[in-house]
């Protein structure tokens, strides 16, 4: 554990060191992680021990806001005389991203020839939705995709209950 985090630390020192350097306006631990992305194939060995270290880390993850909140209450003045511009960014980044998501979703949706599936964009139902009927459900009540199922069997089975589902 010890070994992780001190691989961890390494690499926000690792890029703070970079962005001191090369003088970009982008702060040292985002560098240093995507540092640590780049060369997690490279270090097999460590994903476990890393893992239990992001798991502790993650456990206390509510700690780190802590701070910000402070700031926030210590600066609420300046949020008051601010708040129309602060309002003004926050909706326009939303917009802004989502825009940007839904246009790269459309342009890699369409580069991989993805389209919709036939039939007017309606998948084919499953087995629990199909109609019921005499079809050939089998012992536990489930049925082919498209087949019909007999409700009376899924119910004797509890395939239909919460304890039966899988």
């Amino acid at each position: 554990m010890l070994e992780a985090l001190a691989t961890l630390l390494a690499f926000q020192l690792l890029g703070e060191t970079v962005t001191h350097l090369v003088g970009w306006p982008v702060p040292g631990p985002v560098v240093g992680m995507a540092l640590l992305f780049l060369a997690w194939p490279m270090l097999p060995r460590l994903h476990a021990r890393v893992a239990a270290v992001a798991e502790s880390l993650l456990a206390n993850f509510g700690l780190l806001f802590v701070p910000a909140g402070v700031g926030v209450m210590l600066h609420a003045s300046l949020l008051a005389d601010w708040w129309a511009p602060l309002l003004l960014a926050v909706v326009a980044s939303t917009a802004a991203t989502m825009a940007l998501a839904a246009a790269l979703f459309v342009a890699l949706r369409g580069r991989s020839g993805g389209s919709p599936p036939p039939g007017g964009g309606d998948a084919e139902p499953l087995a629990r939705d199909a109609p019921t009927g005499s079809g050939s459900a089998g012992a536990d009540g489930i049925a082919a995709v498209g087949a019909p199922r007999d409700d009376a069997a899924a119910r004797a089975s509890g395939a239909d209950s919460p304890q039966g589902r899988g």
